[in-house]
This record gives structure tokens, sequence and C-alpha cells, in this order.
């Protein structure tokens, strides 16, 4: 979906728990809308900008 990819969805292990990893000001309701229709809306999901979240995870790149 392009919204996912748009968005820099990335799917990473964290603590053993495939984890959902996203920047806060990309999370709006077409995205979760997008995770649902590909059955990831179960998942846990962690904001890159948040508390918790390794450095090397936190690069921000988008699609040109």
């Amino acid at each position: 979906m392009l919204e996912i990819e748009w968005a820099g969805v990335r799917v990473e292990r964290l603590d053993g728990i495939s984890t959902i990893l996203i920047w806060s000001d990309d999370d709006r309701p077409l995205l979760r809308q997008a995770l649902r229709a590909v059955g990831m809306d179960d998942m846990p999901v962690r904001y890159l900008d948040g508390d918790g979240i390794p450095a090397r995870m936190a690069a921000r790149k988008r699609l040109a």
C-alpha cells in the first residue's frame, strides 16, 4: 500500500516482539486504515521519535 510505503513504516523486533515503527507526525487515520487492510492492525505500534527506540532505527527516510 502506497500510504504505508510513503510513511516509512517499518517492522522491527523490539524486546522480542515484532513492532510497527512509525514517526508520530505520520500517524493518521489513512495510515491506520492501510495497516488494517494488510492485516497489521493487531501489531503493537511505537513511534520512532518516542522513548526507548534505538538511535539506529530512528533514521528518517522518505520515498522520492
